[in-house]
């Protein structure tokens, strides 16, 4: 049964399998092509990049506390993780809710599940961080195999992975 409802998620969430594309499409595609100017084509490159331009110019811009000072000093390097790891969630659960159907994903949930995961995460870096010393090297990489986890667990508990 479980390895049935696994061939059944992994099917929902390919594109190329829910029939998507189709001539229309693609000739839209075309028509796109033809008619939009080039102007219009180069702001709309320049421009979608933005939002995460901005969100890592804001982290950038946190004032950090000297390294000398310990970790316990350190709780904006923490808070500012905490927000990258959020919008993360909450961009991939906005994902899911958009390309997987059966994902009954609301907005409320989405906040909830994305905070979740996003303090969990930057809890096992801050722990790890104690354990092995400030600062921890290559932090955000060291615990990102976590976040996976983290966001696929309310699916796990309602036993549909």
């Amino acid at each position: 049964m479980q390895l049935h409802s696994r061939q059944q998620n992994w099917k929902v969430t390919q594109v190329e399998l829910q029939g998507k594309y189709s001539t229309q499409r693609v000739q839209a595609l075309f028509q796109y092509h033809d008619y939009a100017s080039s102007l219009r084509v180069s702001l709309i490159l320049l421009v979608t990049p933005l939002p995460c331009f901005l969100l890592i110019m804001a982290v950038a811009a946190v004032p950090l506390r000297p390294i000398s000072e310990g970790v316990h000093s350190s709780h904006l390097f923490f808070v500012s993780a905490f927000v990258c790891f959020l919008v993360g969630s909450l961009v991939t659960y906005g994902q899911m809710k958009h390309m997987v159907p059966p994902a009954p994903l609301s907005t409320a949930k989405i906040i909830y599940f994305s905070g979740i995961a996003a303090a969990i995460t930057v809890g096992f870096m801050y722990a790890l961080t104690l354990t092995i010393g400030y600062p921890l090297s290559f932090g955000i990489v060291t615990v990102s195999p976590v976040w996976p986890h983290l966001l696929l667990g309310p699916r796990r508990q309602r036993g549909s992975v």
